[in-house]
């Protein structure tokens, strides 16, 4: 019997962000920065997942690895609005799951995080001695495909609209990938995961392929709440990775998820 290899996904760090996963005690361009209750509970949480896995053949990053500049609130939440700052706490944070894998990719994020960062991926992929797999001999692109143990993987950080209904949004990426396949000779892919939207959800088609909504390393942005309002933000938030195993079986697919701390709320006298 073949033995059991494991490739873990990732997405959402938004290292940078005070809603973000961060290094605690890290020194920064300005400091340090003293992390909040959840960032702490993030902190923990990570930590504790990296050292529960197994060996893994692979992790792949999946966009939004540090938050950027974040021009939707002016820069207002990030802890540093310095790439270079951000990228080295995502170096950090990252090197404990590094040496439990045989190769690790990063995939681009959205414009407002890591896409237009000042190259900050590739420092990151070169200090984690990442595969340079992207276009013009960089580290990460948007779209991330690969065949690994006989299966073909599709890796996007964007996801289509459908926040509320995420199901309906898994339907429509079985539809369009079959089309897409038939009609213009797309590679056929056994998974498809996406990010972007911290909220995790997946299904299996009929012909035994997998689309994954990734869960994210972060807690409602202010940004979402304004889009959606807090309890729908809540609503959907995942905290987690997603764990991806082949063997004689074929192919399974695990949520790795960690169930919200509660919130205190401010006592007013």
């Amino acid at each position: 019997m073949t033995k059991a290899a494991h490739i873990l996904l990732l997405a959402d760090l938004h290292c940078g962000s005070v809603f973000g996963t961060w290094v605690p005690g890290f020194q920064h361009s300005d400091g340090e920065h003293k992390l909040t209750g959840f960032q702490q509970w993030l902190y923990q949480n990570f930590n504790s997942m990296v050292g529960a896995l197994p060996k893994l053949d692979g992790v792949v990053c999946n966009g939004d690895t540090i938050d950027g500049k974040n021009p939707y609130s002016g820069g207002r939440y990030c802890i540093t609005p310095e790439p270079a700052d951000q990228a080295a706490a995502a170096i950090e944070l990252l090197k404990p799951l590094r040496k439990k894998t045989k190769w690790m990719r990063l995939v681009d994020g959205t414009d407002c995080h890591d896409d237009t960062a000042g190259g900050a991926l590739d420092v990151i992929g070169a200090e984690l001695k990442c595969d340079k797999w992207a276009p013009g001999n960089h580290y990460s692109a948007q779209v991330l495909s690969f065949d690994w143990r006989g299966k073909v993987f599709n890796i996007q950080h964007h996801t289509g609209n459908g926040l509320l209904y995420i199901s309906g949004e898994i339907s429509k990426k079985h539809m369009m990938a079959s089309i897409a396949e038939s009609d213009n000779n797309l590679p056929r892919a056994d998974l498809i995961a996406t990010a972007h939207i911290h909220s995790a959800s997946g299904g299996w088609s009929g012909g035994g392929r997998y689309v994954v909504v990734q869960p994210c390393w972060a807690g409602p942005t202010n940004h979402a709440i304004k889009v959606m309002g807090v309890q729908r933000a809540y609503a959907l938030l995942t905290v987690g990775a997603v764990l991806v195993t082949v063997d004689d079986l074929g192919m399974a697919v695990k949520l790795i998820r960690y169930p919200l701390p509660p919130l205190s709320v401010e006592k007013i006298e």
